[in-house]
């Protein structure tokens, strides 16, 4: 090993597809020293509940140094993830139990992990901000008139990068959305606002930019403030204490919404309540447990959700 992944026990692994089950898919195993490029050579489930739902797997990775990896993962059934990060070295398999799932195996393309920015002064994946808004930050984040201040065009290829993340990283932000520990303040047609509390998320996503610029503290503050100011538009919210994360939604993120509000909506006009709906939704439809439904919805106690769905069945035709 390099030393990228042998750090001491406080180390983070921050791996983005936690069930990438794919042989051959190329990631990768980012730690708090940096990252190496590996590809999954193969996936197991270890250990099912009673439920036949999986808690525990194992990725095994190859480096790209030809050493091998595994990452052993328990999960708790409701977003929550205990993983145990093994590496071979020339002496033997050591293991990192304190690591901290923050994002999971992040997928790198079929370029190479290069990812095609859009730097064409405001159309496509960055056309939700305007050139004002990004001359405005730099002025007040970086001198104008320095020789190496940043340029409006740069700043809108790290707008790019922080957008492109998103939408690649899209179902880990619904999953922080349903676990609240991130929170939807504002949407429209094309936009959505989230509330990240104390995590500046727009800086986590700028931490892995591979392009040529050179990201470090003025840049992070330029990109975030004009999350902060792209938030003020279009929402009466207070940043003080929070951070917004401003991001364009994704091809298709309007017809999911329009699928799962008709089916609510219509099993409520059929005579069920909101809460047994939901329930038939969650259980009948989606074809989760109960136990799992009602874990997702944060109700610990599951018999809230059989008698809500046991109500629902009865009412149905």
């Amino acid at each position: 090993m390099t030393g990228k992944l042998t750090t001491d026990d406080s180390t983070e692994a921050k791996i983005a597809d936690l069930y990438a089950d794919t042989t051959g898919t190329e990631v990768e195993v980012v730690a708090e020293t940096g990252c190496v490029k590996a590809t999954v050579t193969g996936f197991d489930v270890v250990d099912l509940d009673s439920e036949g739902h999986v808690v525990r797997r194992v990725v095994h990775l190859e480096i790209d140094d030809k050493r091998n990896a595994k990452i052993t993962i328990d999960d708790d059934g409701h977003g929550r993830f205990s993983p145990t990060l093994e590496y071979e070295t020339c002496e033997a398999w050591k293991t990192h139990t304190t690591c901290e799932i923050i994002d999971d195996i992040r997928r790198l393309d079929d370029s190479n992990g290069e990812k095609d920015i859009v730097t064409d002064g405001g159309e496509d994946i960055t056309a939700h901000v305007d050139d004002e808004t990004i001359e405005s930050a730099i002025n007040s984040n970086d001198g104008p008139d320095h020789p190496d201040a940043w340029t409006v065009d740069e700043i809108r290829d790290l707008l790019a990068w922080v957008q492109q993340c998103a939408e690649e990283a899209w179902d880990v932000y619904m999953d922080q959305i349903e676990d609240a520990s991130a929170e939807v303040v504002y949407e429209d047609g094309s936009t959505v606002v989230l509330s990240t509390g104390d995590f500046n998320s727009v800086a986590e996503e700028l931490e892995f930019y591979d392009g040529d610029l050179e990201v470090g503290d003025i840049a992070m503050s330029i990109v975030t403030e004009i999350h902060h100011e792209l938030a003020r538009e279009r929402c009466d919210y207070s940043w003080s204490v929070s951070y917004p994360f401003v991001a364009r939604k994704p091809d298709g993120v309007d017809d999911g919404q329009d699928y799962v509000e008709a089916i609510v909506n219509g099993l409520q006009r059929r005579g069920l309540t909101p809460g047994q709906a939901w329930a038939y939704y969650g259980v009948e439809i989606r074809g989760n447990s109960q136990n799992r439904w009602g874990n997702r919805k944060g109700d610990h106690d599951h018999k809230n959700v059989s008698d809500a769905l046991e109500k629902a069945k009865q009412k149905l035709p």
